[in-house]
């Protein structure tokens, strides 16, 4: 399994303080690009932030500025929260359809064709991306938001490789139509899974899976990225007095 064909953000890179600390410094590069906006001085190891002057270690080591004055500690959390919240969430948004273009130029470059050949390639990439999962969650230099983001993406793409494998293990050819909104769909099969209607057995990924590979809504529409869905209404106090009102509508129609 080669990964040579990967472009933008390696997930890896995230897993410890080293690859974090190389993101950190392709941010600063990247800023530095625009003179106007920010710059590095490379003797006095300085950025510079609108005239303020910040040690580059206390951008590398966040939690070592006590020495920084009001001034540079505004400018540092300016900084953090763009390389975070801006830099670091476009490249894990990226990185789906980077991964999924890389995996499947792999897969031909290894000249798997065979649905044999092509599950145990997806196996592998499977195994690879539970490992990261492992790791991620020992992982300690990620906030709560950055780590819940890249697990979300790590899942998305692990989902990816099994609807792969599941439509070469089972092919479909018909989907149900409902005539009912994505949003309806997704609270009527959360509430069956909640109550236990549908055994809690089949995890929730599996669900949403096989709610995508088997219907439509709104008559002819395909359901996609509806996994978010069924963990919001999953949860306890998610429902709407207007989402009961519509629910109670459908199932009176139902039973009269």
């Amino acid at each position: 399994m080669k990964k040579n064909k990967l472009s933008g953000l390696d997930l890896k890179q995230l897993l410890d303080l080293k690859g974090y600390q190389q993101l950190k410094v392709s941010f600063i590069q990247n800023l530095t690009k625009d003179k106007r906006y920010i710059g590095l001085n490379t003797e006095s190891d300085t950025l510079m932030v609108d005239d303020v002057h910040i040690p580059f270690n206390a951008f590398m080591d966040v939690k070592d500025n006590q020495e920084l004055n009001e001034f540079q500690r505004s400018s540092l959390k300016y900084l953090v929260n763009k390389f975070e919240n801006e830099f670091l969430v476009e490249l894990l948004k990226n990185s789906i359809e980077n991964y999924k273009k890389a995996i499947e130029a792999n897969r031909l470059e290894e000249t798997k064709y065979s649905v044999e050949e092509k599950i145990g390639f997806y196996d592998e990439w499977e195994s690879y991306f539970i490992e990261l999962l492992v790791r991620l969650e020992k992982s300690a230099h990620l906030n709560d938001s950055l780590k819940n983001l890249t697990i979300d993406t790590i899942l998305r793409i692990k989902d990816e490789l099994s609807d792969r494998k599941d439509e070469l293990i089972h092919p479909r050819e018909i989907k149900i139509p409902f005539n009912l909104s994505r949003e309806n769909l997704a609270i009527i099969f959360s509430l069956f899974y909640k109550n236990e209607i549908i055994h809690n057995k089949l995890t929730k990924p599996e669900l949403a899976r096989f709610i995508e590979n088997s219907f439509l809504h709104s008559k002819t529409e395909e359901i996609t990225e509806i996994r978010n869905l069924i963990y919001q209404y999953t949860k306890p106090g998610k429902l709407s007095d207007k989402k009961k009102s519509e629910l109670k509508d459908i199932l009176f129609k139902i039973v009269s």
